[in-house]
């Protein structure tokens, strides 16, 4: 059966398609799926098939999230970590969705490594990383994650390094004035 949801989930006429059967992986059991949903998540292929590619990889990334296997943790963690390419260089767009989906997928996962993760990504240069980590720390209630957000919203406004209404968000998750 799982040999037949990958190839379903790799139909190249339909890549719609392929987000639904990827969201049926999301429990499956085994190594097989891990390192197909891991494969999917890095688009090597952008600029061959972008369409096809992006609905893969934002597919493994819900699949990804949804799962919370060991497996995947480090490798999200890394994924977050990487140093990105200068904008305009070949492959920073492709740097920046893939440290942007690493931090959406650790925003899924309890515990205090995944937590680490998404406060070293709030340093981030990107704006779209910045903002999934702050979104990602909703509910983490620890003292870190507590001082950041307070951080947040001191400097809030429009031309923030988060969108105010995700920090305020993640503030009220906490128990936070948001005011």
């Amino acid at each position: 059966m799982t040999d037949f949801l990958i190839r379903a989930a790799d139909r190249p006429d339909d890549p719609s398609s392929g987000f639904l059967v990827m969201a049926t992986m999301t429990n499956r059991p085994g190594a097989a799926v891990l390192e197909y949903l891991l494969e999917a998540f890095r688009p090597v292929t952008w600029h061959l098939n972008l369409a096809r590619d992006e609905v893969r990889h934002l597919a493994a990334v819900q699949a990804l999230r949804d799962r919370r296997d060991p497996g995947a943790l480090a490798v999200m963690i890394a994924a977050a970590e990487q140093e990105g390419a200068e904008v305009g260089e070949g492959t920073w767009w492709r740097d920046l969705r893939i440290r942007t989906g690493a931090v959406r997928v650790l925003g899924g996962y309890p515990g205090d490594s995944a937590t680490a993760a998404l406060l070293a990504a709030t340093g981030d240069a990107e704006y779209p990383v910045r903002n999934e980590a702050m979104t990602g720390l909703a509910g983490r209630d620890t003292p870190e994650v507590r001082a950041a957000v307070l951080a947040a919203l001191r400097e809030g406004g429009e031309d923030g390094r988060f969108d105010p209404e995700a920090v305020r968000e993640v503030a009220r998750s906490l128990g936070l004035r948001a005011d």
